[in-house]
């Protein structure tokens, strides 16, 4: 297992610790946060992430539980690939479709065809301490990586998923030699 999957693994893992400790993060994450002014979102959604049909973009904020597990886990993935995290994004968009239909379009198989080249893609699965559905892709380009999170959530069946793209850029830190002692 290379670096990258390993640190997107942890990433997985700090997700699911924050969810289960009581936090209430699938109300978090389903629940529309208004934007606030220090957040880096991006205008739209990135060229290499295939849009969903029907989605329509929101001026929302991060809810601050996904925040934080998102950034510990660009954090980790940085740090244990000797990487220097170069930047946060993010944009939100809402659709009238189901968490499982965001798991189910956005497949290993067509994000490879986007551009998404990590050697085993961890892809979508269903979190029930998120209450919707965590995906997870990277990418890498000579000493560029970037890690995409995309998460689904809704609280009430009428009303509309809402699905976050968190996007990590970073690249590769020079090595520094190490003192003879």
């Amino acid at each position: 297992m290379s670096q990258m999957e390993r640190a997107i693994l942890a990433g997985l893992c700090v997700l699911a610790i924050a969810g289960s400790g009581g936090c209430k993060v699938a109300e978090s994450v389903a629940r529309p946060v208004q934007r606030s002014a220090n957040q880096n979102a991006a205008a739209r959604l990135w060229r290499d992430v295939p849009p969903l049909a029907d989605a329509t973009l929101v001026e929302l904020d991060l809810p601050f539980l996904l925040r934080l597990a998102l950034y510990s886990a660009a954090g980790d993935l940085a740090r244990d690939s000797n990487l220097k995290l170069n930047s946060f994004d993010f944009v939100i968009y809402q659709v009238d479709a189901t968490p499982e239909d965001v798991q189910t379009f956005y497949t290993a198989e067509r994000m490879a065809g986007a551009g998404w080249n990590a050697e085993r893609q961890p892809g979508c699965t269903q979190t029930a301490s998120l209450g919707g559905v965590l995906c997870t892709f990277a990418r890498s380009a000579g000493d560029r990586h970037t890690a995409l999170f995309i998460v689904a959530g809704r609280d009430d069946p009428a009303k509309p998923t809402y699905v976050y793209y968190v996007r990590f850029d970073s690249t590769r830190i020079s090595p520094t030699a190490t003192p003879n002692r």
